[in-house]
């Protein structure tokens, strides 16, 4: 809704708007990524009998 009217109510100048926003969102995108990647908490080892078919290959 909001960009219908931003592209017919405004003409250009909601067209110019609207690239202008996704150009920063998709430029703000790199940034948050590596703040998620910083802030995330360390993942724990899983133990060795969830992998595969409960250590089938691992007895011979």
């Amino acid at each position: 809704m909001v960009l219908t009217t931003a592209v017919l109510g405004l003409g250009h100048a909601g067209r110019l708007l609207l690239g202008v926003f996704f150009a920063a969102l998709g430029a703000a995108g790199p940034p948050v990524a590596a703040w998620a990647e910083r802030t995330r908490p360390p993942q724990r080892d899983e133990p060795r009998a969830a992998q595969g078919r409960s250590g089938a290959a691992q007895r011979s």
